[in-house]
């Protein structure tokens, strides 16, 4: 045995050198991409026979691939499930188990990002372990809303509830399905249980669901993606942003190399993403009923809407299209949950802030949330200037629409890359560094410019004021 594991690790590493590729990158990729055979075997001989055999499989499996990645690191992971276990099975549906969870869980994320940051991208287990986090977070919530009055409970909630507590396997197999384990996506338990008793098809129940075509789309788009990004994205790192050879374009040219940039670097999460959708669609669990032609939908674990992010030229489309079963998860548990601060704007900047505590605690990523909030809400406010000023009909006039659209399209992706650029530079230096480079025109421009134009000159020519009513006023005397 240890001689197998040797000659695997020397091939590992010969492969790591060859593809000029980290070996914890290239050990990451195996373990996604092992999740379409292993999805196959599951759809094959599996599918139909009951829920233990399945949550066993996808523990071992699951378990297997992670010390493949992380060794006796798995056993962060192990540790979270069995400590939610006891925390559902002891204190579930109460108002102590959400806030137990929300600490232990977010905390124990947060510990191994201290101990495990560095000023660059590395792949250690607190990767997986952040898409555990929300998984376990959701789990307890789900429980909790099980246990509620019906009458407490919305739609939304009633569609993820669990009126029963899971036992450990099913929550061992829960966490450990490879097809959502490393990179997500985010979906809840229910679903989960569904793929598991052969509901989730698009034949009679027990039947093998037709989706092979359809995860074979996907692993094809990654394929096309991992090129992409292997061939492209080298020619913009992210380092490029610190050089004097950046800061010697002239401006536009230095928002034009941002804007280019700005899609590219996305690359890898679409792929990963693509590949773990595809081993999603192939297990049944991204089965998602029929269209109105009575076609099968494989999208319920979507994580990109590829032809709207990449084609809409508007800052929300990129929050609705992007990374969506964790915009969906967030919005679930988070967002709606802060309904009682009775302010959305708050619950919004709220929210931003635990996703950026999620990522981890470099001030890049509170850099780029706060930017998001920003530049969404005076992107709002635009739109409302261009309905009320009647801009917008200008703008869809057959004869200005295309340049319209690619003026918008590029405005877009070039203060898309300003707020990524903190998220891939991570450190505060590194990101003054930047920005000076551009002259900090993204905080400039919807910090200050935009905000004092609309308050003092937009706003109150834009506002109709109230007519004076005359009721309750006395006549004049004569």
């Amino acid at each position: 045995m240890a001689e197998l594991i040797a000659f695997c690790n020397n091939t590992i590493a010969n492969l790591s050198d060859l593809l000029s590729l980290p070996e914890p990158a290239l050990r990451f990729l195996i373990a996604v991409l092992a999740g379409f055979p292993l999805a196959f075997f599951q759809r094959s001989f599996l599918h139909g026979k009951s829920a233990t055999l399945h949550h066993a499989y996808f523990v071992i499996c699951g378990l297997m691939l992670s010390y493949f990645n992380y060794g006796a690191e798995s056993l962060h992971s192990a540790s979270s499930v069995f400590i939610n276990y006891l925390l559902i099975y002891f204190a579930g549906g109460t108002d102590i188990s959400i806030i137990i969870s929300f600490i232990f869980n977010m905390g124990y994320l947060v510990t191994g990002y201290i101990y495990t940051a560095t000023d660059t991208y590395d792949i250690t287990w607190t990767m997986p372990h952040c898409i555990l986090t929300l998984r376990l977070i959701g789990l307890n919530f789900d429980v909790y809303d099980g246990s509620r009055p019906p009458e407490e409970i919305s739609n939304d909630q009633k569609m993820t509830m669990l009126v029963k507590k899971p036992s450990l396997l099913e929550i061992a197999g829960y966490t450990y399905y490879f097809g959502g384990f490393f990179s997500g996506p985010q979906f809840p338990m229910r679903r989960y249980f569904d793929m598991c008793n052969g509901v989730l098809t698009d034949g009679a129940k027990g039947e093998r669901p037709n989706c092979v075509a359809a995860a074979m789309k996907k692993l094809a788009l990654g394929t096309v993606l991992s090129i992409l990004n292997t061939v492209i994205v080298p020619w913009i790192p992210e380092s490029y942003f610190l050089t004097n050879d950046f800061a010697e374009l002239e401006f536009y040219k230095r928002l034009l190399v941002l804007a280019a940039w700005s899609n590219m670097t996305l690359f890898k999460y679409m792929l990963i993403w693509c590949f773990a959708e595809g081993t999603c669609i192939l297990s049944g669990l991204a089965y998602n009923g029929r269209d109105k032609d009575g076609n099968a939908l494989w999208d319920a674990c979507e994580n990109i809407k590829m032809f709207r992010f990449l084609f809409n030229p508007s800052f929300r489309s990129i929050v609705k299209t992007f990374n969506t079963n964790t915009n969906q998860w967030v919005l679930r548990y988070v967002y709606k949950r802060l309904k009682f601060l009775g302010n959305r704007k708050i619950s919004q900047a709220c929210t931003l802030f635990f996703l950026a505590l999620w990522h981890g605690l470099s001030s890049g990523y509170y850099m780029t949330f706060m930017m998001e909030f920003v530049i969404t809400n005076v992107e709002d406010k635009m739109v409302e200037v261009a309905n009320k000023t009647g801009l917008i009909k200008l703008m869809d006039n057959p004869i200005t629409k295309v340049p319209t659209y690619l003026v918008c399209k590029l405005w877009q992706l070039t203060f898309m890359g300003y707020p990524l650029l903190a998220f891939n530079l991570l450190t505060w230096r590194r990101q003054v560094q930047a920005y000076s480079a551009v002259y900090w025109c993204g905080h400039i421009f919807y910090m200050v410019l935009f905000p004092a134009l609309y308050i003092f000159v937009l706003n109150p020519l834009l506002t109709k004021p109230k007519p004076k009513s005359d009721v309750g006023t006395k006549p004049k005397a004569e």
